[in-house]
């Protein structure tokens, strides 16, 4: 039988575990990239067990693609798990508990698939397991989910989740504090922000390298509508998935870490404030300082938009500018430039 191929770990047939490249080295919404790998498995009790090694550690899990990925207590401390907060899951009889989360480090199964990073339930001793020399139940939660989202501008959205399961082979650029962007429901709370080029993306075959990003508070990461510069997108609302044809094969370069100007400035209190930060800057103007003027231009008559101060923010000739800060009652020019 064979699972749909948004899960990370499906089985094919006989001997062969058919195991999909979607967390630890590549994102994609739909993946056509695989690792195929003979692996020996033990079929008792109607289960399937396979070996894994874990952090330097070899042990045996049931393979239940339908399932959260959970560990006995006893394993994933000598695994070396750290802790990654708590989850409420059902079973099959509905019932709900809640456990604790870990991350496990430097999965491998067989000699192919390997993960930096994977996330387990924390289980108590289980007669049932330990009668079957296991350590846990291997899941079918390790996937990367991407939403194309027409109405999202740029070519991805890194979600700061995402970013943290990743964070070990994503490369951070530059660091800022503030308000990501205006939403429907007004301005979020400033946030930790990082600048990151990401691992490559592989969509439907079409290999995009050295993407870069900055991360978001969303709950899921997002491919923009710039994705349409590469080629065809079919959404296919009914099993809420989307397919790509890309123009042309082959890898593009996506040019790295974005060039952003080192403040952002957006509509806040009746005014417009400097609403982000970057490294470059934090030492220069505070969050919530008032903007009046952009390099050269008044807002004074400005209409109180997200749009209209981007408007002017982009219109900026070069790399380089500068805004009029008022501070009690008084007035100070300052630099402001792109960086990546």
């Amino acid at each position: 039988m064979k699972k749909n191929n948004m899960k990370s770990i499906g089985i094919l047939t006989g001997l062969w575990l058919l195991l999909f490249l979607n967390c630890g080295q590549r994102m994609a919404a739909q993946i056509r990239n695989k690792v195929c790998d003979t692996i020996p498995y033990e079929f008792i009790q109607e289960k399937i067990i396979i070996p894994v090694t874990v952090n330097g550690i070899k042990v045996k899990y049931i393979v239940d693609t339908g399932g959260r990925t959970g560990t006995m207590y006893d394993a994933a401390t000598e695994m070396k798990a750290t802790a990654a907060g708590y989850m409420r899951i059902s079973d099959v009889n509905a019932q709900g508990s809640n456990y604790q989360e870990a991350h496990v480090q430097n999965v491998s199964i067989g000699e192919n698939y390997k993960i930096k990073q994977l996330k387990t339930m924390v289980l108590p001793k289980n007669p049932f397991f330990t009668g079957l020399g296991v350590v846990g139940i291997l899941g079918g939660d390790n996937d990367f989910k991407v939403l194309f989202d027409t109405g999202a501008g740029g070519f991805l959205l890194y979600s700061t989740e995402d970013y943290e399961r990743l964070s070990d082979i994503s490369k951070v650029t530059n660091h800022g504090y503030g308000i990501v962007a205006a939403g429907i429901t007004g301005l979020g709370k400033p946030v930790d922000i990082k600048k990151v080029t990401v691992p490559p993306i592989n969509i439907m075959g079409k290999e995009f390298t050295n993407v870069g990003s900055t991360t978001t508070v969303m709950n899921g990461s997002i491919i923009g509508v710039d994705l349409l510069e590469y080629g065809k997108v079919i959404i296919d609302y009914m099993r809420r998935r989307f397919y790509f044809f890309p123009f042309e094969e082959g890898k593009t370069d996506m040019g790295g870490a974005p060039a952003l100007w080192n403040v952002s400035i957006l509509p806040r209190n009746d005014r417009f404030e400097i609403t982000t930060i970057w490294d470059s800057m934090k030492d220069k103007v505070a969050f919530g300082d008032q903007v009046i003027n952009i390099n050269g231009t008044s807002l004074d008559d400005c209409p109180m938009s997200q749009m209209a101060v981007e408007d002017i923010m982009n219109a900026i000739p070069g790399d380089t500018g500068y805004i009029i800060v008022k501070k009690d009652n008084q007035e100070k020019k300052i630099e402001i430039r792109k960086e990546k």
